[in-house]
């Protein structure tokens, strides 16, 4: 199977933690059981454009501003048709990838909502703007009846009460 994630951060990016580690392993595991594994990223100061980590293929675009929509467009232009599965990381902000045109299997893997974190990511007001909007992107989130994969009964209790279905959510160990 040929599966495409979408993740800001890479377990190489300067900023990454436990959320990425957790993402990478997961990925590491596909690859180790014969699946085609590609994260789409964002650039960070140094990195490559491409890489290969684990046998994971990694593309980074864009930074961390720009990153979601060098990613959405080149998921429309060029790597939608090749991928069996896509799985959108929500880590602070959505891609919204099930939205877009002619988007296959999609699954959601949330680590945790961002909530308080964003005012660690961002100066105000785009943090307390952040922290407002979450809720209603949530929200929209769970609208497409995707499947969502989190790591914890907390996460998965604060999905159902943004409007995910339950039965939709599966709990991992990583």
């Amino acid at each position: 199977m040929k599966i495409l994630w979408f993740s800001w951060k890479d377990i190489r990016h300067p900023d990454a933690g436990g959320a990425e580690l957790r993402i990478h392993e997961l990925m590491k595991r596909l690859v180790a059981d014969g699946h085609r594994v590609t994260l789409v990223t964002a650039r960070y100061p140094d990195a490559a454009e491409h890489d290969i980590i684990d046998g994971v293929t990694i593309r980074r675009v864009g930074n961390r501003f720009t990153h979601y929509g060098h990613a959405a467009r080149l998921f429309v232009t060029e790597l939608r048709d090749r991928a069996d599965l896509v799985v959108e990381v929500v880590n602070t902000v959505p891609y919204f990838i099930s939205f877009l045109p002619r988007a296959r299997r999609v699954v959601l893997f949330y680590p945790q909502l961002a909530r308080e974190i964003w005012f660690h990511q961002m100066r105000l007001p785009l943090s307390a703007l952040g922290y407002a909007i979450e809720p209603i992107y949530t929200w929209l989130q769970g609208r497409p009846d995707n499947d969502v994969v989190t790591i914890s009964e907390d996460t998965k209790d604060d999905l159902v009460r943004f409007g995910f279905r339950p039965e939709r959510i599966h709990i991992i160990t990583v």
